[in-house]
């Protein structure tokens, strides 16, 4: 998994799964595991899902780069406390899943949690053939 930041400012961790290498062969069975995931979490609940592509795409100045196919993000909450007031802002977490012909690119905003970095991480990793 990768950390770089996005426009100079919004740490993201992504990840690269080749298709051939993937359990899943689109971008709604990458959701499915995910929400899987999610759903089994002793803590984490699943909100939804937001079909980006879709969203752009009916724009009239959508503006979409030709190599993606599809483009969603799965939406879930895996907090257990409300620390303060401004805690909210970066809840729920969002997994971008983005498909491309040959593979699918995976990412999602650091959250202010590390443990939550790495549960999203080990469940990206599941989503690997062994």
């Amino acid at each position: 998994m990768n950390k770089s930041m996005l426009l100079e400012k919004y740490p993201v961790y992504s990840v690269e799964i080749i298709k051939q290498d993937c359990t899943c062969e689109h971008v709604d069975g990458v959701l499915a595991r995910l929400k899987e995931q999610i759903e089994s979490h002793p803590v984490a609940t699943y909100i939804g899902e937001f079909d980006h592509y879709q969203h752009v795409a009916k724009q009239p100045q959508g503006k979409i780069d030709e190599a993606i196919q599809a483009a969603k993000h799965i939406l879930f909450c895996v907090a257990n406390a409300i620390p303060n007031p401004l805690i909210g802002a970066a809840r729920p977490r969002a997994i971008s899943v983005v498909e491309m012909q040959d593979k699918f690119v995976i990412s999602f905003l650091e959250a202010p949690v590390s443990e939550v970095n790495q549960l999203i991480g080990e469940w990206l990793v599941a989503l690997k053939r062994a």
